[in-house]
């Protein structure tokens, strides 16, 4: 008896031999006599095919599993981005494509907190005071990574990876570099080593290691990223709220977010103990709080003109790169989370925000963006939306989906 996962049709069979999604037969592994290990093979299409030696008297189980996704597995055995790129010209596919957007998505994101690093290293003294911020953006891209990792998106989990790497070394200089630590003692140690066990984790399990600590690690997640957004929700409407109604910013008692945080600390540690929980939630959370945080400055550019003088326009340009880059990727492979936060990016934390700063300038007595500035600004944004209605449309029309992640056949003689 055989049965196509994808499909729940029978397979083709030749004389007992499997017939891989590319159609090519793939031919049957072999098992050492008397020891129980099973030989497995490859097929032209990429299925993988094995045999397993079972007890004398007991039916014999042919496993055929097909390749799904993860051509960045196979990146450095193809030579690196150059033999990556040339072997997509010749065989144009759709998973590698969008697999190749995301790890060119790295650059921009990198270039988002370089020119942070290098002010921090030049001025100690201008490093600016709002760290929990930045604690908040590294904790969100360090939940994002291990999502990625369990849903096996290494090119993903490796852009997260370096985001939360930038952000924290960030917050060790705001505790380092000046004569008066910004950052207190306790909460940067804790914050450390958070982030140390973070990266390592979902470091051993691409190396196929430490599979139970990953399960334990993804469970911790979800507390983490509740305690996380709970803090920076409340610090950030307190904070950003006084702003807006006359008062000042960063005069914020820290005592309310924190015991905001400790009770979505209990919540949320009440929620996995009673197994109301996915291994998504940790994600969705990181994700929840990456919508949240263009929102404030929409508003401050809205109602405050002066406001939106000090922004930087580099993080519309760059956090527009590196969103519509992975966007692809999260449409073609179905993932909601991520598309969610990527087209969030892209349409609130690129345009709209393009939009509100065009806006201000426009209202405000002195011009803070030039005319050549706000032409490049606005033409950018036209072709972004070209390219997000080209990237949906093929996506959607074209019914590009991936295929199916295994295909098993088990047999009765």
């Amino acid at each position: 008896m055989s049965l196509d996962d994808s499909t729940k049709k029978p397979l083709a069979e030749d004389g007992g031999a499997i017939r891989d999604s590319a159609g090519a037969v793939a031919p049957p592994a072999t098992a050492d006599a008397g020891t129980g290990q099973a030989r497995q093979t490859a097929s032209p299409g990429g299925a993988l095919s094995m045999d397993i030696e079972t007890p004398p008297g007991s039916p014999a189980v042919s496993c055929s599993v097909g390749s799904f996704g993860g051509p960045s597995e196979n990146f450095h055995a193809q030579g690196g981005l150059v033999g990556y790129i040339r072997a997509l010209r010749h065989e144009p596919d759709m998973d590698k494509l969008t697999d190749l957007a995301v790890i060119l998505s790295t650059f921009p994101f990198l270039f988002i907190q370089i020119p942070q690093i290098y002010s921090n290293f030049v001025a100690p003294h201008e490093i600016p005071a709002a760290w929990t911020g930045i604690v908040s953006g590294g904790m969100g891209n360090l939940l994002l990574c291990t999502f990625f990792a369990d849903g096996g998106e290494w090119a993903q989990a490796r852009v997260q990876a370096i985001g939360a790497i930038t952000n924290i070394f960030v917050v060790a200089q705001a505790r380092l570099l000046p004569k008066q630590p910004i950052v207190p003692l306790v909460p940067f140690l804790v914050v450390m080593l958070v982030m140390i066990a973070g990266l390592v984790i979902p470091l051993l399990k691409a190396m196929g290691r430490a599979d139970n600590a990953f399960d334990l690690w993804l469970k911790g997640t979800t507390i983490i990223g509740a305690t996380v957004l709970c803090f920076s929700l409340t610090y950030s409407i307190m904070d950003d709220g006084a702003a807006l109604l006359g008062g000042s910013a960063g005069e914020v008692d820290e005592l309310v977010p924190s015991v905001i945080s400790l009770v979505g600390l209990v919540v949320s540690s009440l929620c996995v103990h009673f197994g109301v929980t996915t291994s998504s939630t940790g994600g969705i959370l990181a994700t929840v709080l990456f919508m949240y945080m263009p929102v404030p400055q929409l508003i401050k550019n809205l109602v405050d003109e002066s406001a939106a003088q000090g922004f930087n326009l580099g993080f519309v340009y760059f956090g527009l790169l590196g969103n519509g880059l992975g966007m692809p990727r999260a449409l073609y492979t179905r993932n909601y989370v991520w598309l969610s936060g990527s087209s969030w990016g892209c349409f609130v934390g690129g345009v709209l925000m393009s939009v509100t700063l065009l806006i201000a300038n426009s209202r405000s007595d002195v011009s803070f963006i030039t005319g050549a500035s706000a032409i490049l600004l606005t033409l950018f944004n036209v072709c972004f939306l070209v390219y997000s209605a080209a990237v949906f449309y093929c996506t959607l029309a074209w019914d590009l989906r991936p295929k199916p992640p295994s295909q098993r056949e088990f047999r009765v003689p």
